[in-house]
């Protein structure tokens, strides 16, 4: 059974963000690799971190959304991967469930209504 899972994490920049694109390229490929398809990629940049993490103030954050057959089991792969990786300070994957879906739909519904004259 297929499913939608979608990942943050939250990149070390303190060595320099040069390298920032080959850690998401990794995580990337191993989807991949191990029979995912990413089905969307949101780099939301460098941002304050609410609370410091081994004393750094400041992360690169990551959304990666794919679908993966649930017996590949990719996230667990994904967060063994990320635990070994001193450059990851943080991650959460979550499995986007149906209802989340079904919100999205409305709200893409919603977007695309044309706006009525006289409002």
């Amino acid at each position: 059974m297929k499913n939608l899972y979608n990942t943050v994490f939250i990149v070390d920049i303190a060595p320099g963000t040069d390298d920032v694109d080959q850690i998401v390229e990794q995580v990337k490929s191993m989807v991949i690799s191990n029979g995912g398809d990413i089905q969307n990629e949101k780099h939301w940049g460098k941002k304050r971190l609410a609370y410091e993490i081994d004393k750094k103030q400041y992360g690169y954050y990551v959304e990666l959304e794919y679908v993966a057959e649930s017996q590949n089991n990719i996230p667990r792969l994904l967060e063994t991967d990320f635990r070994l990786n001193e450059r990851i300070l943080r991650y959460l994957t979550y499995l986007v469930d149906k209802h989340e879906l079904k919100q999205r739909e409305k709200a893409a519904k919603e977007a695309k209504k044309p706006v009525e004259e006289g409002e």
